[in-house]
């Protein structure tokens, strides 16, 4: 089904029978164009964040940030005079408040702080400045800062502004933050020291150090989520003729996750607030698509599981005609992920968003409770076609989905 909201954005929801209803939601890019709609963040509720393309005949494409939520669909974001942004929205608060990301000011590339109410602020406009997390309280914000020999990683703070934390040395100058712990004490992610690329965890009061203590079996390792307090960070490691997810812990170091079949390329991990759950895709080989890849969830009890299980066997998702594909990220609380997924009949590709905790399709102003009021959230959902209109999971927007709105209020949840 097709939605679309007042303005010019596209959104695309996907269910296919009452007991899928509200779990997976298939979302196409607002320009139409295919591989170009990326999900980079997602928060506790739901709403997600990216970047889609936009393009004119053959015109260079315009990456320009996106968010996503049930209640309005896909929309472009902008500025304080509604015009559109070119760039990135990079992450997101749990609570789904604040978005950072990058855009396009008209002389250089400016680090930003978004959110509904108040809409975008500039906390960097210097150039240069790649953001890619952002702490729970979105008062600290972590990425990559170019300078004149290579790059090093960042950390901003609204007391001290943009200030770089650094690089190991020893060799080229190169470091990126990957993320910021929940808190905002430990920033983790990569850099390159003497013997090549090391996964690192910064605090403010330690400083920089390696994860991997020089192991010569692993030449290299990147470190790419942190657990809230950074307590646990998950990343992956090259061994022989390999690479391995791993979780850190300053109780145990750098502990390998193992392989899942002949599934070896693990890329975009992601570990839930508790360090319970990690999150990732993995690929047969380094030169396959990225529509060759299984996102896949592990934690100690039940080692790797696919998302592709989860959603077929818990939910009931039809994902015949689907390829669920790379990248993917995962909420903090580990209930909801994004992603992109490939048709195999059409070769089209569209985001997803998955609820992996049972969804109440009544409950169409997502209040968490059935009443009265859900009724008129629908009509609102009917006459703006968007997301949580479909209550009969036919594809369509229609006035069908009222009797199905109807039966599913009787139903409950």
């Amino acid at each position: 089904m097709v939605v679309r909201n007042i303005a010019v954005c596209a959104g695309l929801a996907f269910w296919v029978s009452q007991a899928s209803s509200q779990q997976f939601y298939l979302i196409q890019n607002p320009a139409g164009l295919q591989r170009t709609l990326d999900f980079h963040g997602i928060s506790n509720t739901g709403i997600a964040v990216g970047r889609g393309s936009d393009a004119n005949g053959g015109a260079p494409l315009l990456f320009r940030p996106l968010i996503w939520d049930r209640a309005q669909g896909l929309r472009y974001m902008t500025d304080q005079s509604s015009a559109l942004l070119e760039g990135d929205a990079r992450d997101i608060t749990p609570d789904g408040q604040t978005v950072t990301g990058y855009a396009y000011t008209g002389t250089e590339y400016g680090v930003f702080l978004w959110n509904e109410s108040t809409g975008l602020t500039y906390i960097d406009t210097a150039g240069g400045a790649l953001p890619f997390a952002i702490s729970n309280d979105a008062s600290v914000v972590v990425g990559k800062l170019d300078v004149p020999d290579g790059s090093e990683a960042f950390r901003w703070t609204q007391p001290g502004g943009l200030l770089s934390i650094g690089e190991l040395g020893g060799g080229d100058v190169e470091a990126i933050a990957h993320d910021v712990s929940g808190d905002g004490t430990v920033i983790v992610g990569e850099t390159v020291n003497g013997r090549g690329r090391t996964a690192f965890r910064w605090t403010q009061a330690g400083g920089m150090k390696s994860l991997d203590l020089a192991r010569p079996e692993w030449p290299s390792s990147e470190a790419h989520d942190a657990s809230y307090d950074g307590s646990f960070i998950v990343g992956t490691r090259h061994v022989p003729t390999f690479i391995e997810p791993f979780i850190w812990s300053e109780e145990k170091g750098m502990v390998g996750l193992g392989f899942f079949g002949q599934w070896f390329v693990p890329q975009g991990m992601s570990i839930t607030d508790d360090g319970s759950k990690v999150a990732g895709v993995m690929y047969y080989e380094f030169s396959q698509p990225e529509y060759f890849a299984e996102p896949f969830f592990w934690t100690e009890a039940e080692g790797y599981v696919l998302l592709k299980d989860i959603l077929v066997n818990d939910f009931g998702v039809n994902l015949t005609d689907w390829q669920l594909m790379s990248p993917m990220v995962m909420s903090g609380d580990g209930h909801t992920v994004a992603g992109k997924a490939y048709n195999r009949d059409t070769s089209e590709v569209f985001g997803f968003v998955a609820f992996l905790t049972p969804q109440c399709a009544a409950d169409t102003n997502l209040d968490g409770m059935i009443s009265p009021a859900d009724f008129s959230a629908w009509v609102a959902a009917f006459n703006g076609s968007l997301p949580m209109c479909d209550q009969n999971g036919d594809f369509e927007c229609t006035p069908a989905d009222f009797s199905a709105w109807v039966a599913n209020f009787n139903a409950g949840c």
